[in-house]
């Protein structure tokens, strides 16, 4: 019986008549080689994996994350006339049930005829470990692939990029969120190539992408079945420009990942202000906190235009959390997210008199060994992990409270005798930054740590206190 590898290797000799010589040369040192070498020769040796790419901002699920870094593989146009990969050959189909061998089968796998395959009919296919699938009918076949190339993998694997076309995207979507609900098997779909079953991936999110892999041929079966499904798609056309990346606030660059607060009163005259915080986008697209350029800005009259921008340390899923009027003054200090984990990280940052935004610095004299150096943003804690716990309270007049900081350190695994500490401060924000006015140092047998109060955690306009 002849393997799939060695049938697409003469459809593409048949294909490239008359060709480039070289062409033909190549295709002949393919099927010479292979007569040396028992890898790859039937499909049963096949793996295939089918991977969601990232279609969409936020949605990147993959069935199997090793598929990046992915490198096109450089090959030879043929020439007319084209062909193009019989449309039954490679099918995506609903898995029904699983059975054992034995059963009745629609075709055996490689002697599967069109008739056999019909798209609209049930069938029962053997897969690779010889178990019998019952599937449904086909949502996608050759004939909706768009786009195929071979790629090689960051494993060093090659594999076959597949892009469905808008309508086999759509059927696409609408099998995946039907089968990510469903019970075992009928959460799986499967992938048919000649008539047999090569892989039965189990749905983990509803693909909306529409792109596809098919990997385990090697670097000459995927360079080989990626031409024979690109055979009688048109040519490509130029497409139209591209929209530019991210979104226009009114800065000179553009934003992305944009994070959006409205109706604040930055400025204490009852405006209404928008702050926004995101990612700038650079000519390499959009750049990460490793880039240092993860920003603040602020749109003072909510006119859809920044007037202002900062950038922001430490920026992980950060956000613009809310506004509380520390100092008094009539004007919100403005509270972002810095980072977001199980020990939340805030800064607090405000309106200067020129209107520029500037984070509010730690004012004399500061408590440096305690995360509170002078001179530094102020930035504060919740929540906790690995021993660590930190609390925020306000006390006072709830227009301009004093927030009172606590942070508990307890060794991991200690026993109950060992000694913890807790440190709290007093801290008030006037014009000149974060004032530390009191500080108590506390140590503690482990042991007795939750019948230790804290201060009330209810007095703060924003729900900033949180305990690990």
């Amino acid at each position: 019986m002849p393997g799939f590898d060695d049938k697409l290797t003469r459809e593409l000799e048949r294909a490239a008549r008359p060709a480039a010589p070289d062409v033909v040369r190549t295709l002949e040192d393919v099927t010479r080689r292979r007569a040396h070498r028992a890898v790859v020769r039937r499909v049963q040796a096949v793996t295939v994996v089918v991977a969601i790419l990232a279609g969409t901002a936020g949605a990147f699920a993959l069935l199997d994350d090793r598929f990046e870094d992915r490198q096109p593989v450089t090959t030879e146009t043929i020439a007319p006339p084209y062909h193009q990969m019989s449309s039954w050959r490679l099918q995506f189909r609903p898995v029904v049930a699983t059975k054992t061998t034995g059963l009745n089968v629609t075709c055996l796998p490689e002697q599967c005829t069109e008739d056999d395959l019909d798209p609209a009919a049930n069938v029962a296919l053997e897969g690779r470990d010889g178990q019998v699938q019952q599937l449904g009918p086909a949502f996608a076949d050759a004939s909706d692939v768009s786009n195929a190339e071979a790629i090689e993998l960051a494993t060093g694997e090659w594999a076959v990029g597949i892009q469905l076309d808008l309508d086999a995207t759509a059927a696409l979507e609408a099998v995946t969120e039907e089968a990510l609900v469903a019970p075992v098997p009928r959460n799986q779909i499967a992938v048919v190539l000649d008539g047999m079953v090569v892989s039965t991936p189990a749905v983990q999110e509803p693909i909306g992408s529409g792109s596809l892999q098919v990997s385990g041929l090697g670097a000459e079966g995927s360079a080989l079945l990626a031409a024979e499904l690109s055979r009688g798609m048109p040519p490509a056309t130029s497409p139209e420009t591209p929209s530019p990346e991210g979104q226009d606030i009114g800065l000179a660059f553009r934003m992305c990942e944009v994070e959006r607060l409205g109706d604040l009163d930055l400025l204490g005259d009852g405006s209404l202000a928008t702050a926004y915080v995101g990612r700038r986008v650079t000519g390499t697209g959009c750049v990460g906190p490793d880039g240092d350029l993860s920003i603040l800005a602020v749109d003072l009259e909510s006119d859809g235009t920044a007037d202002t921008w900062v950038p922001l340390p430490r920026c992980v899923m950060c956000r613009p959390f809310g506004a509380m009027d520390l100092d008094g003054d009539g004007a919100d200090e403005l509270f972002v997210l810095l980072q977001a984990s199980s020990t939340p990280e805030y800064g607090v940052y405000r309106v200067g008199s020129g209107g520029e935004i500037v984070p509010v610095p730690v004012v004399d004299p500061g408590y440096g060994e305690w995360g509170f150096p002078k001179g530094e943003p102020f930035t504060i804690w919740a929540g906790g992990d690995e021993g660590t716990s930190y609390a925020i309270a306000c006390e006072a007049d709830p227009g301009s409270p004093s927030l009172v900081l606590t942070q508990t350190l307890i060794p991991v695994d200690a026993p109950a005798d060992a000694t913890g500490q807790r440190h709290t401060f007093v801290v008030i924000v006037d014009a000149d930054g974060a004032r530390f006015l009191d500080a108590v140092h506390l140590e503690f047998p482990v042991g007795s740590a939750s019948t230790l109060p804290l201060p009330n955690e209810g007095g703060c306009p924003l729900p900033l206190a949180a305990r690990g």
